[in-house]
């Protein structure tokens, strides 16, 4: 091997490629060869050698101490990869050819491109998994003894396989290929589009979105159908764009559109169904209806129609469902509407404002059950802007829910917000229960994708939850929430480099929403690049009201730029104002204690985010972010996790000594 032909004194290899154990004169084996392998992909990616110098000891402290350089932006989807192969702990590093094909095929590359597209080219890590073999021949059978100069052939091949579909790839590939993070569409797609009112009465217009509010929950319970939710498609009504442009913003492989106009006493409505990519109408009906009462059977026509003509099979239970009336009064469903409209904006006046609506509608009909599930939500969000404990929001909510799945017991979102319950009562079976039970129930509903990705990203299979994040990006392709949810699973799937493109993404749609700059923020801290991303954190601060909850972010981002002072500042004004009398959360302090290294006071303050049920402590600590991995052995640490039994799949990071 390498090391008997080692003479005292002398090493084996070019000091730009060697491993760390070659430096330190340690066994050398496979994992000797992925390193210098991945010196070969990171050069042939950036032109350089990531650890150069005028002699070999200043290059081999490099290896040894220096951290991994970052690629290029337009790169960064291979971060993950090569950090795998230079690991400085060959424990940590791939450890073998199988492994590195294993990784090579499971590849998502999401690059981010500002030049212009250009001629289609093949996708070099398509061309890597189409070609299993040719990669995996390599190793397929291990020489009668062991042949070092065999093993370098094998890596050489590997390497100019990688290198240059990598280099293809940066160098050619034009444009940023969305439908891979957003994962594979395979069912028909509709967007449901309000009505458009002739006569500019302000009746009829809030009696097209109830309608196409009815249509879109009646069609989201059918498992074959992905409906468009109305947070997306509802603002595209008055684009003027056409059907096909509509289509492909959405991703949309239908569009039902339909009119309002008066008829007599009565209304008349025209419903039509296109096809997005040839404009081409699939199927059109026009109803008369004479009263506003009737109006809700149109929902049923409407519904069966459209399940037909898109579903190869309609079941008997899904075609009751599509008919099942929760309500008679068309006037409850709009003030529920109403109600959620008002909750859009984030304010407390907003909320209070839909939790009077709501209640106005439960007194119109008080067996509605989405009504008691809409009160219980508007509650939820109270309380986050409130800054109140979850306790309070479960005394609030909890009876209200029971009523909602007294009158319907197949509620999705009902059961969705009830996981949400239990999970705060740390009863995880329960909330699991519930949460499988929505996804039965309603897998097409966009509260139901977004509760079970919290769950997953927290709590189960961090893969899981990056299904449904896509799920939910399916259905709400144009809603902030559906990107965060998806940066954060890719993010605590450890898929830093695709958690960056989501989420550059989302800031595309909406620049200035401050929740997405936050979060891009933590994404750009987890990848090294810290004073970008306090520039992040920095935009968002000044754009909420909410700078306290925040300073533990600011906090950790100063201390990974090296900014020590100015996180202590942060510390030192959110214990001032909590002396003061300002209601702050624990959960800022803990943030900032770990970034300094206070261990006790950091244990301390999760403790106390224990006691108040908060549930962003289970959220955070499974995954190894901000520092939590800081309290690994920690004995009071291990006690709270003894204390809140997580399942097993929550912790994803060794929290032993």
């Amino acid at each position: 091997g390498a090391s008997r032909l080692t003479a005292d004194g002398g090493f084996a290899g070019t000091p730009a490629y060697m491993a760390p154990e070659q430096w330190r004169d340690q066994a050398v084996d496979a994992r000797t060869d992925i390193y210098s392998l991945g010196v070969v992909l990171y050069q042939s990616l950036t032109g350089r050698v990531p650890y150069d110098g005028d002699d070999g000891w200043a290059i081999g402290m490099q290896h040894q101490q220096a951290p991994l350089p970052r690629l290029p932006d337009a790169c960064a989807a291979l971060q993950d990869l090569l950090a795998g192969m230079l690991a400085k702990d060959p424990d940590a590093r791939i450890s073998d050819g199988a492994q590195l094909i294993e990784r090579v095929m499971a590849l998502e590359i999401l690059p981010r491109f500002d030049s212009a597209p250009a001629a289609p080219m093949p996708d070099p890590v398509q061309h890597l998994r189409q070609q299993p073999q040719r990669l995996a021949a390599l190793f397929a059978a291990e020489p009668r003894a062991p042949d070092w100069r065999w093993r370098s052939g094998a890596w050489v091949g590997v390497a100019l396989l990688l290198a240059a579909g990598a280099w293809s790839w940066h160098s050619l590939h034009g444009q940023t290929n969305w439908s891979r993070l957003l994962g594979p569409s395979t069912l028909a797609t509709v967007a449901v589009l309000p009505c458009e009112s002739y006569n500019g009465s302000t009746d009829h217009e809030l009696m097209a979105k109830v309608l196409a509010e009815e249509v879109i929950h009646r069609l989201s319970r059918l498992r074959g159908l992905t409906v468009i939710a109305r947070s997306s498609s509802f603002p595209l009504q008055q684009s003027g764009l056409p059907a096909t442009e509509i289509g492909e913003r959405l991703r949309a492989s239908h569009i039902l559109a339909c009119s309002i106009r008066p008829a007599g006493s009565g209304v008349r409505i025209v419903a039509e169904l296109v096809e997005t990519a040839g404009g081409t109408q699939r199927w059109s009906a026009e109803y008369d209806r004479a009263s506003d009462d009737a109006l809700l059977g149109i929902v049923d026509e409407l519904a069966v129609a459209i399940s037909e003509r898109l579903l190869l099979n309609l079941a008997g239970p899904e075609r009751a469902q599509l008919i099942q009336h929760r309500t008679n009064s068309l006037e409850a469903i709009a003030l529920v509407e109403q109600a959620r409209n008002q909750a859009d904006q984030m304010t407390l006046a907003g909320i209070e404002a839909g939790i009077r609506l709501t209640e106005q509608a439960l007194a119109i009909d008080p067996g509605y059950a989405r009504a008691y599930l809409a009160l219980a939500d508007l509650y939820r969000l109270q309380m986050r802007v409130q800054q109140r404990d979850s306790d309070w929001w479960q005394r609030q909510a909890a009876p209200l829910l029971q009523k909602a799945l007294q009158m319907d017991s197949e509620l999705p979102g009902a059961l969705a917000l009830r996981a949400q319950l239990r999970c705060a009562q740390r009863d995880w079976a329960g909330c699991r229960a519930d949460l499988d039970q929505a996804l039965s129930y309603g897998p097409g509903v966009a509260e139901v994708r977004a509760a079970a990705a919290e769950f997953h990203m927290s709590l189960g299979s961090r893969e899981q939850a990056v299904e449904h994040a896509q799920r939910l990006l399916q259905i709400e392709p144009e809603s902030a929430r559906a990107w965060n949810t998806l940066t954060r699973a890719l993010l605590h799937a450890g898929r830093e480099a695709e958690a960056l493109g989501s989420s550059e993404r989302s800031l595309q749609r909406q620049p200035d929403h401050w929740p997405s700059l936050e979060l891009h923020a933590l994404v750009l801290e987890q990848l090294g690049r810290c004073s970008a991303g306090i520039a992040a954190h920095e935009q968002a601060m000044a754009l909420t009201d909410a700078r306290a909850e925040l300073a533990g972010n600011g906090a950790s981002l100063y201390v990974c730029d090296g900014r020590i002072e100015q996180a202590r500042a942060l510390l030192r004004d959110l214990q001032r104002r909590r002396a003061s009398g300002d209601a702050i959360s624990d959960l800022p302090f803990a943030l900032s204690y770990l970034a300094l290294d206070q261990k006790e006071q950091a244990l301390g303050a999760l403790e106390a985010m224990s006691s108040a049920g908060d549930p962003r402590l289970w959220q955070w600590i499974g995954n190894p972010v901000q520092g939590i991995d800081k309290l690994a052995g920690e004995k009071r640490f291990l006690a709270l996790l003894e204390r809140l039994r997580l399942p097993p799949e929550a912790m994803t990071w060794p929290t032993g000594p």
